[in-house]
């Protein structure tokens, strides 16, 4: 499917990983990768516009009531291609932007960076007005000293026209940031103009506080005890060294399995094989390749998956990765700190966090962990006793101070309105 794009892929996965190692004295390489992305994904859009220029004269002719079935059957068959084709340059595009996301995450901290994904995608580069605009924008502040990402280049940043980063100031990956929001001309739609301008200040705003209020509730941040561990060496040597229709079943660490099946291996062996390495056991299942395409902002796969050509063959639907967790170990873990997880039938609220030994009141209220931070096992490759220990013990004790706190407060309240 993307054999036509191997070379230019492998070697924007090659400028990344350059990139990822020396991030400071090879700035320069981010402004190129970037001039890449544009001329790429320009062609990639220019090539969409005119399949649906020609399918569309083509779906006229379809509905010419003086054609043969033969004469039909050719148009139709000549419009799936066309939407065949669509489909592979969007596809080609995604990846772009993935290239596009890594440059961002070098630079950025990933837990800020999340928070400018929570909006829809800006669509087609080319025929945007501003687009001109934004890319003297982005040559400038390069000269000038600056290290910048152009936000159409990535399926994160949706907030703004340019992200600056000052990675001289910080370290890998910790970089705080601010908003450009480019204006040609006039400045266009003012209201429109406004709304951008409020929502860059409540990202920062909520940055800066880690509380935001949304339809009338409040969220708040609460930080992680340690920074995230990940299996990203672990997962590059094993998709490096799977064999042509091989099966791989690996336990990296107590109660987590990575799952590598190349897509010429044989069927029936593959259900023998899981069925023996995986019988007997509460399992939670993940599949790796459908978080290609899921926009949560998580760590880009080209940071990842660290050998070039694999990361080709990865994206190529070449091979698959599962990711599976062994829940009764996950309990065992949690059973120190009186709790355990149940797996529910809901998609955004995978696991249900439950207290051991105890009913649940109305007052402790439900505690899930939502599908993002789960996603992380098989989008980002972390830890799972990383994720057991920061995403499920450590906010279910911070919420239950929370609200042990609430509780306490409103009874001093309803005693004091007593007296």
């Amino acid at each position: 499917m993307l054999a036509r794009y191997k070379n230019c892929l492998i070697d924007l996965f090659k400028r990344i990983n350059a990139l990822r190692r020396d991030p400071i004295g090879k700035r320069s390489l981010a402004l190129e990768i970037q001039e890449t992305l544009l001329k790429r994904i320009g062609r990639a859009e220019y090539f969409i516009k005119q399949i649906r220029i020609a399918n569309g004269e083509i779906k006229t002719n379809i509905s010419n009531r003086g054609n043969s079935r033969e004469q039909s059957r050719a148009l139709k068959k000549l419009f799936d291609a066309g939407e065949t084709n669509i489909d592979q340059q969007k596809i080609l595009i995604s990846i772009l932007r993935s290239v596009g996301d890594a440059v961002a995450f070098i630079y950025g901290d990933r837990w800020d960076l999340k928070q400018l994904a929570l909006k829809e995608s800006a669509g087609f580069i080319t025929g945007k007005r501003g687009t001109r605009f934004e890319r003297r924008i982005l040559r400038r502040v390069f000269a000038l000293g600056a290290t910048v990402v152009m936000n159409d280049l990535a399926h994160t940043l949706r907030h703004g026209d340019i992200t600056v980063f000052r990675p001289d100031l910080w370290p890998e990956g910790r970089s705080p940031f601010f908003l450009i929001e480019a204006k040609s001309g006039r400045g266009g739609n003012k209201a429109r103009t406004k709304r951008q301008a409020n929502a860059m200040k409540e990202i920062h705003e909520y940055l800066s506080t880690d509380k935001r209020s949304v339809a009338g509730r409040t969220f708040e941040r609460i930080s992680v005890k340690t920074f995230p561990e990940y299996h990203f060496e672990v997962i590059t040597k094993l998709a490096l060294n799977l064999r042509h229709g091989e099966i791989c079943v690996e336990e990296i660490e107590p109660g987590l399995h990575y799952i590598l099946l190349d897509c010429a291996c044989d069927t029936n062996n593959m259900e023998q094989v899981l069925k023996r390495s995986f019988c007997g056991a509460a399992r939670y299942f993940m599949s790796v390749n459908d978080m290609k395409s899921v926009r949560l902002a998580y760590y880009p796969f080209p940071l990842s998956i660290r050998d070039p050509e694999t990361l080709f063959r990865f994206y190529n639907g070449e091979f698959v990765i599962f990711i599976s967790v062994n829940i009764d170990h996950v309990n065992d873990v949690l059973s120190p700190f009186r709790l355990k997880i149940e797996v529910t039938r809901n998609h955004e609220r995978p696991w249900q966090v439950l207290p051991v030994g105890k009913e649940t009141s109305t007052e402790d209220g439900e505690s899930f962990i939502g599908f993002r931070p789960l996603g992380q096992l098989g989008a980002e490759f972390i830890r799972l006793d990383w994720l057991i220990e920061n995403v499920v013990v450590g906010p279910y004790e911070a919420i239950q101070r929370r609200r042990s706190e609430l509780i306490q407060t409103k009874r001093q309240g309803f005693e004091e309105d007593g007296d």
